[in-house]
């Protein structure tokens, strides 16, 4: 996790970053008038986005955080300490986020043409836009954004749940290492079927398993920050 956050993020926020930058500055389109259907846009969009998976992943994600928070040099760090971390880290993460994702929405909006008539499968959009603003040499850079970004999202979801599998389901009949090679094979075995597959596999559940786990969120996480917070005072 350490290796994940120090060298792997900031190579994938860089390149991102770059990829932004050419297109916003260089790109030979600009933005021009909104679409008439710019609602039904916006809402296919959030549609989508409904099932990235990164909600599910920061809800889960967050109890290894807090974990590597908690446990420093050997140490417990007392609760009042761990919590303004964890609202700042949150926050530039959140500010992070904001960025690349307008910037990806306004650079795919100006060459939305483009898009259309190559007519690319979702999973290659970003590789497709980025060698048409940085040319062939140069559009790699997307397969490696595109690379870290789905290594360190592996990295932590395989580490959560071979925790999950061994403690929880097989109550340490195993080791951290058999279920952590458990866990990528089965990945891997998925991963192999494309992203089409998975997600008409996936999607039945998210539509199922999203809206409580909204709920959960919106109902547990004020309270508990509340209760934190009185019990700081």
């Amino acid at each position: 996790i350490d290796i994940l956050g120090y060298v792997l993020t900031p190579i994938l926020i860089s390149v991102l970053g770059y990829i932004l930058f050419v297109g916003i500055f260089y790109s030979p389109s600009r933005l021009g008038a909104a679409p008439e259907e710019t609602i039904q846009s916006l809402w296919f969009a959030i549609r989508e986005g409904y099932y990235t998976m990164d909600l599910i992943s920061a809800f889960f994600f967050s109890a290894t955080i807090i974990d590597l928070l908690r446990y420093r040099n050997g140490e417990r760090v007392p609760s009042r300490q761990i919590i303004p971390v964890a609202l700042r880290s949150g926050f530039i993460g959140i500010g992070l986020l904001i960025v690349v994702y307008c910037g990806l929405i306004y650079i795919s909006a100006a060459n939305s043409t483009f898009l259309q008539s190559v007519n690319s499968p979702k999973d290659s959009l970003l590789p497709t836009l980025a060698i048409h603003l940085l040319g062939d040499k140069l559009g790699v850079l997307a397969s490696v954004a595109i690379g870290f970004a789905c290594i360190t999202t592996s990295i932590a979801l395989a580490s959560v749940f071979s925790d999950f599998l061994r403690i929880h389901v097989l109550r340490d009949r195993i080791s951290h290492g058999q279920a952590l090679l458990f866990t990528t094979v089965i990945s891997y075995g998925m991963s192999v079927q494309g992203f089409e597959v998975i997600s008409k596999i996936s999607s039945p559940a998210f539509e199922l398993f999203y809206p409580v786990l909204l709920a959960l969120i919106l109902i547990v996480v004020p309270g508990e920050i509340k209760r934190r917070i009185n019990r700081t005072n």
